[in-house]
């Protein structure tokens, strides 16, 4: 998918957007209490966005804009880099979730390969179990 917004009118101002001018939101889906999603995909911005400090934004509904993820042109240096994103959600209450690419400005960016995947809530003792085993046999260290 390509998300792009063109500047009209007055295109010399430079003060950032009131609001982002792009929201792509998904469908609702179904989730369950006492889970965990991992939400993951690709996204590439090849030209800084203009008129924002927040770029592409990636948030869910269960986060919220607070706990997004945000992009611009400046991945390892090289603009046009795919850079994956992925973060995870604890599921308090069974219901639904949506997730949604705001476009904070003015540019373009590209998004691929979006999946959501539900998973127990007990694989977090495994996840957990393998962090302290990563720091006994001197592992990266991960702040908590």
């Amino acid at each position: 998918m390509v998300a792009s917004e063109k500047p009209s009118g007055d295109s010399g101002a430079q003060a950032p957007l009131d609001s982002p001018p792009l929201w792509v939101t998904s469908p609702a889906l179904r989730v369950n209490a006492g889970t965990v999603l991992r939400i993951e995909g690709w996204v590439r911005v090849p030209e800084p966005i203009t008129r924002s400090v927040d770029g592409l934004m990636v948030f869910d509904s269960l986060g919220g804009e607070a706990l997004a993820q945000r992009f611009d042109a400046t991945g390892n240096g090289q603009p046009d880099d795919w850079r994956r994103f992925r973060f995870f959600r604890a599921v308090p209450r069974s219901g639904t979730m949506t997730f949604t690419f705001a476009l904070t400005g003015i540019g373009e960016a590209f998004i691929d390969d979006i999946m959501v995947t539900e998973l127990p809530l007990s694989s977090l003792g495994r996840l957990d179990q393998t962090l302290r085993m990563r720091d006994v046999f001197g592992g990266p260290k991960l702040r908590r």
